[in-house]
């Protein structure tokens, strides 16, 4: 029964939760907006103190790992960090774009097979993060910047798949892929709750990564060098 605490600080959300066995047990979160800095250490007290537990019961933690905000993905890791290296306790890093298929999935329901998911972050202008992966969570092309006016981000999809494309990048793209066969949702599917399932996946498998060579998929210095071509 492991207990993990989860940590999204890649977008305006800051978002905290505990989850022992999968099952939630606290929850912190807000939606306003760069609070991270001030917010995040109480949300991760208050959330322990209600659960009752100390951090050494923790089994693991896990953090989106972005792509997102720099400066709340940093904010972020570093929490991350200083927990794992005060305890000894593993670090899970998780796809911020994954994590948002789940969070779809867990509001939606179980999508059809061969349903092609499109996670979009908005990264202002004409630029979005993104991501496709299938019905299952397999990635099918990894995280990068995409301008939406540059190229065909869902280029080699099938013309017949259904494509859902989510997330607060989604709909400014909605002009520049009319040729597919799209749903568009401008949700932002982003909160610690949607790490809770994928965590205890990669805790099951051991999928922990290095602490001391960890940095976020901060991803921005890859579209800066594309816009400025």
């Amino acid at each position: 029964m492991p207990t993990l605490l989860h940590l999204e600080t890649s977008n305006t959300v800051c978002s905290v939760c505990l989850s022992i066995d999968g099952e939630v047990v606290a929850l912190r979160e807000n939606t306003e907006g760069n609070l991270h800095a001030s917010l995040l250490t109480p949300f991760i007290e208050q959330a322990m103190q209600e659960a009752k537990l100390k951090y050494s019961q923790l089994d693991a933690l896990c953090l989106s790992m972005g792509p997102g905000s720099y400066t709340g993905l940093r904010i972020g890791a570093s929490a991350a960090k200083a927990i794992c290296y005060s305890t000894s306790k593993p670090l899970i890093a998780i796809s911020t774009l994954k994590a948002m298929v789940a969070g779809y999935i867990s509001k939606n329901g179980k999508p059809e097979q061969g349903t092609v998911f499109c996670p979009m972050i908005d990264a202002r202008r004409l630029e979005v993060y993104a991501a496709l992966y299938n019905h299952e969570m397999a990635e099918l092309k990894a995280p990068k910047p995409w301008i939406i006016d540059a190229d065909d981000f869902l280029a080699g999809t099938d013309a017949a798949q259904q494509i859902i494309c989510f997330g607060n990048g989604a709909m400014k793209a909605i002009p520049h892929l009319l040729q597919h066969n799209i749903q568009f949702d401008g949700e932002n599917y982003i909160s610690a709750l949607n790490l809770v399932q994928l965590g205890l996946r990669y805790f099951d498998l051991k999928q922990f990564i290095d602490i001391a060579y960890f940095e976020p998929d901060y991803l921005k210095t890859m579209a800066v060098a594309h816009i400025s071509k």
